[in-house]
């Protein structure tokens, strides 16, 4: 997926975005967040998704569903 958006320089954190996740898993299953997931050019956080920390990696700019 091409990235329309420059880094905008704000990020969620790790911890957010994973609760978030999860969220989304409860409600969606996981067939159904591995299908967002992967439309939207996020395939990495099907394996791998964020840590439990509080460090700032996802920029808001990213095509990410929230």
């Amino acid at each position: 997926m091409r990235k329309l958006v420059p880094n905008s320089g704000y990020y969620y954190t790790n911890r957010i975005v994973r609760i978030y996740l999860e969220a989304m898993e409860e409600v969606m299953g996981r067939p159904g967040l591995n299908a967002l997931l992967n439309y939207t050019g996020l395939e990495k956080y099907i394996h791998e998704p964020p840590g439990y920390d509080l460090a700032k990696e996802i920029d808001f700019s990213r095509n990410f569903p929230i």
